[in-house]
């Protein structure tokens, strides 16, 4: 069947009436048929039902206390869109909104109050419109010496080159940290809320701790406010090439707790990407409750309790000022037809009962997540407790309650694991205070395992109640354990640096320090206390790199080898994307040796004028690469001066090699004394091309027989000039 041209419009025509009679049913007359706007989330109903019945300062000031985001009078929301966001931008802007950000089929916009109710009755590429995903702190450095860090640092190894990036809420007291030296001013900050970097300072006692742990690494504070600031972040991480994100915050009600949704995939993302994604577990081992709805006086009020109508859940008492927050999920992720609701009460102690407070009722109609979401800052002070109601379900369902602070009366530590700790390819990291460090327990706090679909969690545990200078002095809380991971991650990968976050992941398994709990990994303490293994393959005494003529040469020496098979050298000409690898073959090391020895590599390939960078990477028995390093030289056509370098390495036993450099064809002499000015040994007497040279002196005489160790002279003679160096033999 056809239809002409005159029947569209009428169709057309008429649909424009149903959608101006039902806008006129919903319209802002301060008591909105819920049942028609099914696909808008409850509390952002209460907001234009409350917005427009009072004036605009009372109205702003109710959306601040249910913390509900406002920009110039309008309410910020997320559109789930039946198409990409990109085609529906000009749409949403005929009703006065301000698109904010976009990704896939998710759009922020802000929305003019009185435009919100429409949207949802006229757009129909709209699924549901929503408050955005907001994440919280999890706060309720002797970590270095704890984790063995310092050992790391001893070696060298201070995550040198790895980029680690701080995604969090806040960056306050920046500039004060940066002041005191607790922070380097060469860190780089993104601000991608549009609200400035400031805010809270949690943000910035996580850096500080990565600092403390990893302080050769560049630092990458990167603030967001939702899911769709965390996407834009995870994209920048990859595109600075940044190997290590901590995450110090949670995200309640964004998925089923089994490592799947929103935000897990964003782990996934950056593990793509060959990025180590760490997280801190969760304060929430006395937040949480898990069980299955029970009714047994069938008056639609969840029992918490056997044996009893418990219909309450106390959080204790909250102060005047306060923000409670209890967020409450069921088990028919993620579109559900299963209708349950949240309320919070307040207890009347003159009256001796339990008032109503408020409520989080969003109708589930086969198109929303099964979550309701409660946040309220309070205007008295009073003890508070939650129910929840079956309103339109069959009561089969596991609920599952969180609370932001507060301890549930009725709670379960088991499975209290946070969205995105419970990611497969996040690192999770449980917390234990630092007087417990070597004794245990875990701190009291500290979510616990296995994830909704049965997976150990945590993967380790880290200090806490560690001190920093930013926050008062104190930094609690897994927000304060997971970033010694992170920096264990990025001194891991200073060391090794072409691991994957796969490798990272097995080693720091390997190099825990205490065991507590069940034997193996556990679902408190994951595989143990965070210890940063300090085998050292290869102890390097030095390693540098000096123009001899037209090449360059570079010099290594070894304190001690261990299981070492021999050693690569990598090199990158200034302003290359990647370094390559020169040596075709192992330079051939000693095993395992306490004896000092002697290396060296000639670099022939190399040009005037231009500046190198090279890397020594040792190789152990089970093909682990250690990476030293860099060492830098410029190639200069010729040296400008004469000139006798301080020979290296000084002091030294049984050889040291002696550099000079000659601006011109020149006699050479190079001479050896000894302290009473007995010429020793001649090392060059020869005519020498203009260059950088050097000779090797094995601290024997003219006749080859081993001089006693001291003090000892080098001259240098060249067409009249004249240098020393000091040199010390050691026996």
């Amino acid at each position: 069947m056809s239809i002409s041209a005159r029947q569209l419009v009428l169709v057309t025509m008429a649909l424009g009436c149903w959608a101006a009679r039902a806008w006129a049913e919903v319209g802002l007359k301060g008591q909105l048929d819920r049942r028609a706007l099914a696909h808008v989330e409850g509390r952002l109903l209460d907001a234009v039902e409350v917005l427009s019945r009072s004036s605009w300062e009372e109205g702003e000031s109710w959306a601040r206390r249910h913390d509900l985001l406002m920009r110039e009078r309008r309410l910020v929301v997320v559109a789930e869109l039946d198409r990409e966001a990109s085609t529906v931008a000009p749409l949403l802007r005929a009703y006065g909104a301000e698109v904010l950000k976009s990704r896939d089929r998710y759009t922020k916009v802000a929305v003019p109050v009185d435009q919100l109710t429409r949207i949802a009755v006229e757009a129909g590429y709209v699924r549901f419109l929503r408050q955005p995903l907001r994440p919280f702190a999890l706060v309720t450095s002797e970590g270095v010496a704890l984790t063995n860090a310092d050992g790391y640092h001893a070696n060298g190894w201070t995550g040198a080159g790895v980029k680690i990036a701080v995604i969090d809420a806040g960056f306050g007291n920046l500039e004060a940290a940066i002041a005191n030296g607790e922070l380097p001013p060469s860190l780089h900050t993104y601000d991608f809320t549009g609200t400035g970097i400031g805010g809270t300072t949690h943000g910035t006692m996580v850096a500080e701790v990565v600092h403390d742990m990893a302080p050769g690494s560049e630092l990458y504070l990167m603030k967001i406010g939702d899911e769709l600031d965390l996407a834009e972040a995870v994209d920048s991480c990859i595109a600075r090439g940044v190997r290590v994100i901590n995450h110090s915050m949670c995200w309640p009600n964004a998925g089923p707790l089994d490592g799947t949704g929103p935000i897990c995939s964003m782990v996934d993302t950056a593990f793509a990407h060959d990025i180590t994604w760490v997280n801190a577990a969760g304060n929430h081992a006395l937040r949480h409750y898990r069980g299955q709805f029970s009714d047994s006086d069938a008056n639609g009020w969840h029992n918490f309790a056997e044996g009893g109508l418990y219909e309450f859940n106390s959080l204790g008492f909250a102060n005047i000022g306060a923000s409670v927050g209890v967020f409450l999920s069921w088990n028919d992720w993620w579109q559900s037809d299963q209708d349950y609701d949240l309320f919070l009460y307040y207890y009347n102690g003159s009256g001796g009962s339990w008032v109503a407070y408020d409520s989080s009722t969003t109708r589930q109609t086969g198109s929303q997540w099964p979550v309701e979401n409660l946040l309220v800052v309070m205007d008295r002070s009073a003890e508070v407790a939650v129910r929840v109601r079956k309103t339109n379900a069959d009561g089969s369902h596991e609920l599952t309650l969180f609370t932001n602070y507060y301890t549930l009366q009725y709670r379960h530590s088991a499975s209290s694991i946070l969205i995105p700790g419970d990611a497969a390819r996040a690192l999770t990291v449980g917390a234990v205070p630092v007087a417990q460090w070597h004794t245990g327990p875990q701190a009291y706090y500290s979510s616990q395992g296995p994830t909704y679909d049965g997976r150990l969690k945590p993967d380790w545990v880290g200090p806490t109640s560690v001190s920093v200078f930013t926050g008062g002095g104190v930094f609690s809380g897994t927000s304060a354990a997971a970033p010694h991971v992170a920096a264990s991650a990025a001194l891991l990968l200073s060391r090794y640096p072409e691991w994957s976050p796969v490798e990272v992941f097995a080693r720091l398994e390997e190099s825990v320090s205490h065991d507590f709990g069940e034997p193996g990994k556990d679902n408190v303490f994951g595989a143990g206390t965070l210890h940063n293994d300090d085998l050292v393959p290869v102890q390097l005494v030095g390693f540098r790199v000096e123009q001899i003529g037209a090449h360059a040469r570079l010099h290594w020496e070894t304190h001690s080898e261990t299981e070492n098979l021999g050693f690569e050298v990598y090199r990158a000409e200034e302003g290359a994307a990647a370094r390559v690898k020169l040596t075709t073959e192992l330079i051939p090391g000693a095993g395992t040796s306490n004896e000092r020895r002697t290396y060296s590599f000639d670099d022939v390939q190399v040009q005037a004028g231009r500046r190198y960078y090279y890397w020594l990477a040792d190789v152990d028995c089970r093909g682990r690469r250690t990476m030293h390093g860099p060492a830098e030289l410029s190639m200069s056509s010729m040296p400008l001066a004469y000139s006798l370098e301080q020979n290296w390495p000084n002091p030294f036993n049984p050889s040291t090699r002696i550099t000079f450099s000659l601006p011109e064809e020149s006699q050479v002499e190079v001479r050896v004394y000894d302290m009473l000015g007995r010429h020793v040994r001649t090392l060059v007497a020869a005519h020498t091309r203009a260059g950088t040279h050097s000779v090797t002196w094995d601290g024997t005489d003219h006749s080859g027989a081993a001089l006693p160790g001291g003090l000892y002279l080098c001259v240098l003679q060249a067409n009249g000039f004249t240098a020393t160096r000091k040199m010390v033999l050691v026996r």
